[in-house]
């Protein structure tokens, strides 16, 4: 694929981790939102299968994504992202599927009126 490149590598916040814990919570959070994207049709693999740890290496590409889970990406994975960056209480956050659930009821909304 032409424009094929890595949109997320967990390892890349391994630069800004000042603890193990922080490095944990960015593993549990690519494991949940790649899972909900797996879940709901936006990817052409499985990226990651049921019990399967995220780590350093895991990464996610344009490849991975459906045209319309590109789409979701930017439209709800990136607002969730956003919202664990600004978050007091991270762990909320990473297990915060009624905020990404919203956010796919207002992506399939949008794309129906369209």
């Amino acid at each position: 694929m032409e424009n094929d490149y890595v949109i997320e590598n967990v390892g890349w916040f391994a630069d800004w981790s000042l603890t193990d814990d922080y490095m944990e919570q960015q593993c549990r959070f690519f494991e949940n939102y790649v899972r909900f994207l797996q879940e709901n049709g936006f990817t052409t693999r499985i990226i990651l299968n049921p019990n399967e740890k995220a780590n350093h290496n895991s990464e996610i590409r344009v490849s991975d994504l459906t045209s319309q889970g590109l789409q979701f990406f930017k439209y709800g994975i990136i607002r969730w992202r956003k919202k664990l960056d600004r978050a007091k209480d991270r762990e909320k956050v990473i297990y915060d599927f009624k905020f990404i659930n919203k956010k796919l009821e207002e992506f399939n909304s949008i794309n129906k009126e369209q």
